[in-house]
């Protein structure tokens, strides 16, 4: 539907806020968030008599429609298609019809006063909150009458809080909660025209974190709040509110480490991986094409999103299951998103020792760097040449960085593959010159390595590379390498204005929240429940402690039944020892006891 965003702003109920960028560039079109998008609603009647979103469903209806399709924002829309949209809204939709309500109680209001010879009594509009917890469905349809209420003032002048939002006929702007169940309804009234209670799921399980961190006691951040007092005491300040964001938390910086220790613990086992494999979607598939037809990949994220899912499970099969590539001893992988949205992911293949790549001509056998000659393979030549080259860079591209471009191209012409220490191998990359498309050339200088196999049955850009270290792990789950952000921990005086102490709080969930961008495809798979990263084995994490000072985990006011729990000092540890010896007794000297080294 053409237009379809300046029709869904004219319509919505509510005003969407943030650091909104558009991403520039080739492929689909993509509006990015920084942070936490805000929802913005105003008073029931405007300061300056020009109303917007939700207070033009207050208004008559023709005056409403008139000032929508004046409104120079909309003057690409067609006015009887925005006046049969707005009559729609108007009598379906259970926001609009809500806020209908409140002018017709505020109608009702004025003619009793005037009768009865009183002044006007002041009347406010409630949202019910219902619908904000984790164990009710995620998208309901809500009625007028389970949404919102008119009430009145008490005797006393005041309004009822409890479980509302309330909306004043006066007043300045407010916005809605992050875990508000109605602001997704209210927002996008085109996507959602009979109302929706949504639930964001990270935002809840964020909430909840915030909100429980004093109830829940767990001795597990004595290290990191031992430092922070330390710090405070060398600043001269006190240390305020501490919010730790957990490592149950996916995709916190702790809940990473411990993905990556998972996969280290693989490293340790079966030795380093040989090859790194990035696969990234394809929005153009033929399985996407079939079902979106002529529209934009852009516009269905679950879509793509699926077709990635499958495309991926079956690619692993092929390496795993099938052994196309060598036989596999253990595996890895986290799926992540690009700028532009569209999932990929990096995958380590560590094969069994007697198909290690410990020689050119294996390596030569597997990955290729050159575009062949149309004659010697036009199917192959002509996926490189579309999938596999490496845009020439420059001053203001993506790759571009300190004057060069930080993935290394143009690579040199090389006659023969060489071996390198930590680093990709110098893959043979001979001297020629294809035309790609009419009057324009490219060279091996500008191939991404790739495995021919992968390349064809997948149609899409498969980058595979040869790793002999650590490195390729570390890339993988780069984000642990990066060093505490101890700057938030910082102050810029020492005292307040009457030469206090200043009190300086910590709050990593906020933290989380302000650095934090989730495309529409990430979105989905977290709605979905897919892992964003697997290991080929199970690994089971000892909780390493010293004797008597495991963990234990309770609400407060409950420690005393905690401490006198039996089960409080069985923690995996100590079964793991418990098992042991029970292995000793039962098959004595014959425990090889290095295999179950920790």
């Amino acid at each position: 539907m053409e237009y379809i965003r300046n029709y869904n702003s004219a319509l919505a109920c509510a005003l969407l806020r943030g650091d909104i960028q558009v991403i520039p560039g080739r492929g689909p079109y993509i509006l990015r968030f920084q942070g936490i998008p805000m929802v913005q609603v105003g008073p029931l009647y405007p300061e300056n008599n020009n109303p917007s979103y939700a207070q033009l469903y207050i208004e008559d209806t023709r005056e409403a429609c008139t000032r929508r399709n004046t409104n120079k924002a909309n003057e690409q829309c067609d006015n009887e298609l925005m006046d049969q949209l707005s009559q729609w809204m108007e009598d379906n939709n259970p926001y609009a019809v809500s806020f209908r309500s409140m002018r017709n109680k505020l109608d009702e209001e004025n003619e009793a006063a005037q009768n009865e010879g009183r002044a006007i009594q002041d009347f406010q509009l409630y949202f019910m909150k219902k619908g904000t917890g984790l164990t009710e469905k995620v998208y309901s349809l809500p009625s007028a009458d389970e949404i919102a209420a008119v009430c009145a003032p008490t005797d006393e002048g005041e309004f009822q809080e409890a479980s509302y939002d309330s909306f004043p006929k006066h007043g300045e702007l407010k916005y809605l909660s992050v875990i508000d169940p109605t602001k997704d309804g209210m927002v996008f009234p085109i996507l959602f025209p009979k109302g929706v209670r949504t639930l964001s799921v990270v935002s809840s399980r964020l909430n909840w974190v915030k909100n429980h961190h004093q109830t829940l006691r767990v001795e597990t951040y004595k290290g990191l709040r031992d430092y922070i007092n330390r710090l405070m005491i060398q600043e001269g300040v006190l240390s305020g509110e501490r919010f730790v964001l957990p490592s149950s938390f996916e995709g916190s910086e702790r809940n990473l480490a411990q993905h990556y220790y998972d996969s280290m613990t693989l490293v340790k086992e079966f030795g380093h991986p040989v090859l790194l494999i990035t696969f990234t979607s394809n929005p153009r598939w033929d399985e996407i094409v079939s079902i979106i037809g002529d529209d934009s990949p852009a516009n269905h994220p679950d879509i793509v999103s699926k077709i990635f899912i499958i495309k991926l499970q079956e690619l692993l099969d092929d390496i795993v299951k099938h052994h196309i590539l060598g036989k596999v001893s253990c595996y890895c992988y986290r799926i992540e998103f690009q700028k532009r949205g569209l999932p990929h992911a990096h995958i380590l293949i560590t094969f069994q020792q007697v198909e290690k790549l410990n020689t050119t001509n294996k390596i030569d056998n597997i990955i290729s760097a050159e575009i062949p000659s149309i004659e010697q393979d036009s199917e192959l030549h002509n996926a490189v040449l579309k999938h596999m080259i490496h845009r020439k860079c420059h001053e203001g591209s993506e790759c571009w960085e300190s004057n060069e471009c930080k993935k290394g191209f143009p690579k040199q012409f090389c006659e023969f593959t060489q071996l390198a220490d930590n680093r990709y191998p110098f893959y043979q990359r001979k001297y020629n010159s294809v035309e790609a498309i009419e009057g324009k050339y490219q060279n091996n200088r500008w191939v991404v390595p790739y495995n021919r196999i992968l390349l064809l049955k997948y149609n899409a850009h498969i980058n595979v590379e040869h790793c002999a270290s650590l490195k390729s792990i570390k890339y993988v789950f780069k984000y642990v390498f990066k060093p505490s952000d101890r700057s938030r921990f910082q102050v810029i005086s020492n005292s307040n204005e009457d030469g206090s102490p200043q009190k300086v709080s910590v709050d990593e969930v906020q933290n989380y929240i302000d650095g934090l961008y989730m495309c529409a495809h990430e979105a989905y798979m977290k709605i979905m429940g897919v892992a964003l990263q697997r290991l080929s084995h199970s690994v089971i994490r000892l909780a390493n402690h010293l004797p008597n000072e495991q963990f234990v985990y309770f609400q407060e006011g409950n420690e005393t039944s905690a401490a006198l729990n039996p089960n409080s000092n069985k923690t995996t540890l100590t079964a793991f020892f418990t098992l042991n010896e029970e292995c000793k007794k039962q098959f004595g000297d014959e425990i090889n006891e290095s295999e179950y080294d920790s």
